[in-house]
Formats: C-alpha cells, sequence, structure tokens
C-alpha cells in the first residue's frame, strides 16, 4: 500500500465504491447531479447482485482547513 495525494478543487466530485459496485460505473457517472443522485443513479444501475455494495458520493464546495462536504 502507498499513500498518495490527490488535490480536490472546488466543484469536484469525489466517488469511492467497494467492489460491489460494477467498475463500469465510472463511464456513465452524471457529474451535474446533486451527491445523493448521482448515489443512487450509480446504485440503481450498477450493483452486483451477489454482493454488498456501497458508494460515498461528495462534492467539495470549498477548499481550505475547514472544508465542507455536501
Amino acid at each position: 500500500m502507498r499513500a498518495v495525494v490527490i488535490p480536490v478543487l472546488p466543484g469536484d466530485l469525489l466517488l469511492l465504491a467497494t467492489d460491489g459496485i460494477d467498475s463500469r460505473f465510472k463511464e456513465d457517472v452524471a457529474l451535474q447531479l446533486a451527491p445523493l443522485a448521482c448515489a443512487d443513479r450509480i446504485l440503481s444501475r450498477y450493483v452486483k447482485p451477489n454482493d454488498d455494495a456501497l458508494i460515498l458520493v461528495a462534492r467539495i464546495l470549498r477548499t481550505s482547513d475547514e472544508s465542507r462536504f455536501e
């Protein structure tokens, strides 16, 4: 395992998915949707039938020491 730092900017959408989500979801992310709607869309289309699944979707609203997520 190795640590990686990826800079984020306001408006960026972060997605973290478990292996219960088919990896093809990456080709169908609707960036214009609110995070909850984006997560619902992914869960309704890409959950593997015989596995548990989790998707976390967060939009960066600002960057600072007090960053907020939607």
